[in-house]
């Protein structure tokens, strides 16, 4: 489920450095080279698995109406930066899942939520971070707002265009890894 993004990967640095210490450990004990060798390898792998990208595209859930032109190029935007998208309708158009104690259907392998807030749209934005574990962008239309971050959650002015929408994105997923 979503929880993948969340403990699965940063998992791999933490487990590649217990073990090259134990292999320090067992070393500095005068083990048989075997024995911490074969951590020592471990520990190698797992680091070096944990630098080398997957491979494999980044996947966001675009959440709220799609329907404009504006955003129509905001998810242009997004596939031309190597994303792929899914799409939610979000709770103004239909109950969130979560606030009714259920899994979201789209939980599986997201990277990020991007939420596109309409003018004069208020209120607390969808529960996306909490619900599916992963950092959540809101997109404020018709304004040209700096991009700001506070750890999962940022926001960006639409009206700075979609470089800087995918930018801010680009920056809350590598702050949040």
């Amino acid at each position: 489920m979503g929880h993948e993004s969340e403990f699965a990967l940063p998992m791999k640095p933490y487990l590649g450095i217990v073990l090259l210490f134990g292999a320090v450990v067992l070393w500095a004990q005068e083990a048989t080279w075997p024995v911490w060798g074969i951590l020592l390898g471990a520990a190698g792998l797992l680091l070096l698995l944990s630098i080398i990208p997957s491979g494999r595209a980044r996947k966001v859930v675009v959440v709220g109406s799609t329907a404009s032109d504006e955003s129509i190029g905001l998810t242009a935007a997004l596939k031309d930066a190597g994303f792929d998208l899914c799409e939610c309708e979000g709770p103004a158009a239909r109950p969130c899942p979560f606030d009714k104690g259920k899994p979201c259907p789209l939980g599986d392998h997201l990277s990020a939520a991007v939420i596109v807030r309409h003018a004069g749209e208020t209120g607390p934005l969808p529960p996306c971070t909490r619900a599916l574990f992963v950092p959540s962008l809101a997109i404020e239309q018709n304004t040209d707002q700096q991009p700001e971050f506070a750890g999962r959650y940022a926001r960006v002015g639409w009206r700075r265009g979609p470089e800087d929408v995918v930018t801010a994105l680009e920056h809350l997923l590598v702050t949040t890894a």
